[in-house]
């Protein structure tokens, strides 16, 4: 009893919209709270469930300071945590993610991931990341799916998906950058049955240490200042989708009007993460404008004054 009564206490220490089973790349608030004193002097009372949530709200906490810096140095909190989960719960799963964020995205530790089963809502997302960086692919819609059924997946994240894949038909690859984006796109290719062959590189899995190839492109910087010189040499086989890079049709300005009217139809943003998304869609609202499309480029800087950030 004394245990429900504090993980409802953490819950109700939480910012509205925060979620401590939610990885920070689906959110990205500015700031997270400072988990409550009489939680953290309670952490002997809590389950291996429980103490992981604290654990992860922590590593929120620290990561939203540094976004970039994925894999932020333990916290006193977190120490204890990570002490109490391997000493009272050497088996459990919860050792796996704690593992991960510790030391990083070695193949070990992705290995690790995938070896647990798709049934704790706060590791599906690592889990997912793992599947795809170790080219399980069954094992990615499993995740998926289970993300799914745990409401992980924002209507905002979703229909953003299914548009960077339409938009980039023809082309032979998508680079994606981060969690966010990889998710949304490989929802789109696995859920959604879309371009489900187009070869998927993402940015953050490169940098894992698989191979030195992979290692060193995982280096690369790509940023919209960049965009064009960098990438335009490679636009014929090269779609990078993104916050911040632009959301084009190649098709011409049938496909983009067809696009903006998707869009149109009310996926509200829950978290700054789905208004980044949702300001990515600048990119074709200008197209749209620049093609004389006006109506909906007008509706759509509307949809983007109001959902994005």
């Amino acid at each position: 009893m004394k245990s429900v009564l504090l993980a409802l206490l953490f819950i109700s220490s939480l910012a509205v919209g925060q979620n401590a089973a939610i990885p920070f790349e689906l959110e990205r608030f500015k700031e997270y709270p400072m988990i409550d004193k009489e939680v953290s002097d309670n952490l002997e009372d809590m389950t291996a469930g429980e103490l992981l949530l604290v654990f992860h709200a922590e590593y929120k906490r620290i990561r939203a300071k540094k976004p970039s810096h994925y894999f932020p140095e333990l916290s006193d909190l977190q120490k204890e945590i990570k002490d109490l989960i391997e000493s009272k719960y050497p088996d459990h799963e919860a050792n796996a993610l704690v593992q991960f964020l510790e030391s990083g995205c070695i193949k070990e530790n992705l290995q690790n991931l995938i070896s647990h089963p798709a049934e704790i809502k706060v590791l599906l997302p690592y889990q997912f990341m793992a599947a795809f960086a170790l080219e399980e692919t069954k094992m990615e819609k499993t995740y998926i799916d289970a993300m799914l059924r745990e409401g992980m997946f924002s209507d905002v994240l979703k229909t953003w998906g299914e548009l960077a894949v339409k938009s980039s038909d023809g082309l032979e690859s998508i680079m994606t950058n981060g969690m966010q984006d990889l998710l949304a796109v490989r929802y789109a290719q696995q859920i959604k049955n879309i371009s489900p062959d187009m070869m998927v590189a993402n940015k953050f899995v490169q940098k894992c240490g698989l191979s030195e190839e992979a290692s060193a492109f995982g280096r690369l910087w790509f940023a919209p200042t960049l965009e064009k010189n960098v990438i335009s040499p490679f636009s014929a086989r090269l779609k990078v989708v993104g916050i911040g890079f632009a959301f084009e049709s190649p098709a011409g300005s049938n496909l983009m009007k067809q696009t903006a009217i998707r869009i149109l139809q009310g996926s509200v943003s829950q978290t700054p993460a789905d208004q980044g998304l949702v300001s990515s869609y600048g990119y074709l609202q200008k197209a749209l404008a620049e093609a004389g499309i006006i109506t909906e480029a007008e509706q759509l800087k509307k949809y983007i004054d109001k959902e994005g950030m």
